[in-house]
């Protein structure tokens, strides 16, 4: 029997929170934290019906979680107290309310339950004073990696547990375990003194051996065929390299390969023979490899349009895998036959991709969303079946998968990112602390008329339309998208038009903003990009790309019609009233103008000596006191500036200063001048490993 300084007992059960364990008749039974904490919240509020919102904010603060979670924790708990559910003893389901502990027999002990077992805080700061004085590794069961079930099915005699190896806290850019899968090697940025450092972790004790401090952007790893050595991708200024690394000695031993290009990934045949770089050069991404290590060697895949993952080989070296971008700007996974010099089609059903790793037995692994959600999946590269491995939390990538054949475990590196919506000159009619949520929420803009924020979020999982109004956020669409840009209002604020980015398609929707909703959907060039509406409010006005040059077309609603209108412009686009003349941002000439009735043109205002911010939705014109809203960017701030339209002499006037990280979604003027805009709340990292385990 465990001795504890606390208890719950009833009825012949025996609860220890401290332990996660429950007694009943001579067995002990272990039950999984946040399991125990769901028990301890419905035993406090006994005879009280808890909604699964309620349960979920009060024990999941940080994360969104599915009803799915909910149920899932209600039916473990069913399970050891042997409880029906059609005849409820202990816990009752509430039909569309929630739950409540219905047990009102005796009870062995009166206490109340300490609050570090209900509260959501105080619990989770334990759990991590816990893990540093114990120094084990960190068990994700309610943290990162899909709450739904720390133990997720994949095939159908494996499940997988999920362990975390690192505290969040370090900016891990890249990370690689040792071909023995005992060690894993990662790349770090120490903000404090601005090096790039390369730290060893031992798997089995979780301990952390820093190896190297480098002035020069450490930008890959990965471990060579034995765990002695490494290779790393270093950068400085213009030029990169790779080099080899000696672990014992802690020191470079010599340069592999050197380019002007930037050096992002680096991979490895298992039989060490070939490698594949993955550089950037004038924002294009492609593969290099090198046969044998070797420069002279080298052979370049070309047009090979990567997006996204780096590539990787298959187990004999002779095919590397990657994403690409198809010409009509959806992401696919090709495969490249290095003997033969051929590319092949894999996939086109994932979107978001951001690694692949290739399992054996014609298995691909694909970190991406496919069927709504974001997750490990696994692809038949025979077959074409897929099945989910792992789900991935809302606003969290999984990198640099690693398989191992032997245990059938999983390693990756996990990346979270956290974007809020802030303003300047709105304080006093919109609380953005109660608009932000724990997921990322952006692309933000006010709606004087209504009071209101539209704005984008990804707090389900997938990105959604929300609207913000009088302390309330209400989701306004269910479209599972992955990605929607910024939306436009019409002049009247009764419509919402917006891009959504959906399997690899990209489509225009149209939302009536009394009724909520979608009236009309329209599918665009994957390179488009909403401007503006038309003053009619019968078409929209869009920027498209074609050939690296931006021109502005009108979409008619009507009929469905796109028309180009003004070449080699963009950035902007306002219409006066009764189609008495259209301004817009001419990019090769850097200026404002405007194009009258009668077709003849002028300048409105010229930007060509202004570092001006050239992004959709940082600048804005004033009709009524004919003004221009605009970014300057300065070296260390940026600068929202308005000046007259038509003046020879400069009227500009400084408005605000804006840290040069805030990205701007919606300048204007309502009574004041006001800025909305994206800021990061927080980035963090995680070593992670899935054991595979027989169930």
């Amino acid at each position: 029997m465990v001795k504890a300084s606390f208890s719950i007992a009833f009825d012949g059960y025996e609860f220890y929170p401290d332990h996660n364990q429950v007694h009943y008749q001579g067995e002990t039974t272990k039950i999984e934290p946040k399991i125990m904490q769901v028990f301890c919240l419905l035993f406090e509020h006994k005879g009280q019906v808890l909604s699964r919102d309620h349960i979920a904010e009060q024990l999941w603060p940080d994360i969104v979680v599915g009803n799915e979670v909910i149920t899932r924790a209600i039916f473990e708990l069913r399970k050891v107290l042997n409880d029906n559910p059609k005849q409820a003893r202990y816990i009752e389901t509430i039909p569309r309310k929630g739950y409540c502990f219905i047990f009102n027999g005796s009870e062995d002990n009166e206490l109340p339950i300490p609050s570090r077992f209900i509260e959501k805080s105080s619990f989770l700061k334990a759990l991590l004073f816990i893990g540093c004085m114990l120094c084990i590794v960190i068990s994700a069961y309610f943290i990162l990696i899909d709450d739904n079930n720390a133990l997720s099915k994949v095939h159908k005699h494996k499940v997988y547990q999920t362990t975390l190896f690192s505290n969040g806290q370090e900016k891990i850019y890249s990370a690689n375990l040792s071909p023995s899968w005992s060690k894993a090697l990662y790349i770090k940025h120490e903000s404090l003194n601005g090096k790039w450092q390369l730290a060893l972790k031992e798997i089995a004790n979780n301990r952390t051996k820093l190896l190297l401090e480098d002035t020069k952007k450490l930008t890959s790893v990965i471990w060579a065929n034995n765990d002695s050595l490494a290779y790393l991708a270093r950068c400085h200024n213009t030029q990169c390299e790779v080099l080899k690394f000696d672990l014992n000695k802690k020191k470079f031993l010599d340069s592999v390969y050197a380019t002007n290009s930037n050096i992002v990934g680096v991979a490895l045949s298992k039989d060490s023979k070939i490698m594949a770089l993955s550089l950037i050069e004038k924002g294009r991404l492609s593969v290099q490899l090198l046969v044998s290590n070797s420069k002279e060697n080298a052979l370049f895949i070309p047009d090979a349009k990567l997006s996204g993952s780096y590539p990787v080989f298959d187990d004999e070296g002779k095919k590397i895998y990657f994403t690409v971008i198809s010409e009509d700007g959806s992401q696919a996974i090709q495969s490249y036959d290095i003997e033969k010099q051929e590319y092949r089609l894999i996939s086109t059903q994932f979107s978001r991709i951001t690694s692949l790793e290739f399992e054996g037995d014609q298995q691909l692994l694909i970190a991406g969303k496919a069927k709504n959600s974001n997750a490990i999946w696994r692809l038949n590269l025979t077959t074409k079946a897929v099945e989910q491995v792992s789900s991935i939390p809302p606003s969290n990538s999984a990198f640099q998968l690693d398989s191992n054949s032997f245990s059938s475990d999983l390693f990756y590196l996990q990346k979270h990112s956290n974007f809020d919506i802030s303003a300047i000159g709105l304080e006093k009619q919109i609380d953005f602390s109660k608009l932000n949520s724990h997921a990322n929420d952006l692309n933000g803009l006010w709606a004087s008329i209504h009071k209101s924020v539209f704005f984008i979020s990804q707090r389900t999982g997938n990105y959604e339309v929300y609207r913000y109004s009088g302390d309330e956020v209400i989701k306004l669409t269910n479209l599972y998208a992955d990605k929607i840009e910024r939306p436009i209002l019409n002049d009247d604020q009764s419509k919402l038009a917006f891009t959504v980015l959906k399997d690899n398609k990209l489509k225009m929707f149209v939302l009536d903003i009394a009724s909520t909703e979608i009236v009309s959907e329209y599918q665009i060039a994957q390179t488009s990009s909403l401007l503006a509406w038309s003053d009619d409010a019968n078409s929209v006005f869009l920027s498209i790309r074609s050939n690296n040059v931006y021109d502005i077309w009108q979409y008619d609603l009507k009929t469905a019609q796109l028309t180009k209108r003004i070449l080699a412009s963009g950035l902007v686009v306002k219409q006066k009233a009764h189609n008495a003349g259209i301004f817009y941002g001419d990019l090769y000439n850097k200026a404002l103008m405007f194009r009258s009735e009668d077709g003849s043109v002028k300048v409105a205002r010229d930007f060509s000596n202004i570092p001006l911010l050239i992004r959709p939705h940082a600048i804005d014109i004033d009709l009524n006191t004919m003004r221009a809203f605009y970014i300057e960017q300065g070296e260390q701030v940026n600068n929202l500036v308005v000046s007259n339209l038509f003046d020879k002499e400069d009227t500009s006037e400084l408005i605000f200063k804006l840290d040069k990280q805030k990205f701007v979604t919606d300048i204007g003027i309502t009574k004041t001048p006001y800025v909305i805009y994206d800021k990061v709340d927080s980035r963090t990292s995680h070593l992670v490993m899935l054991n595979a385990l027989e169930y």
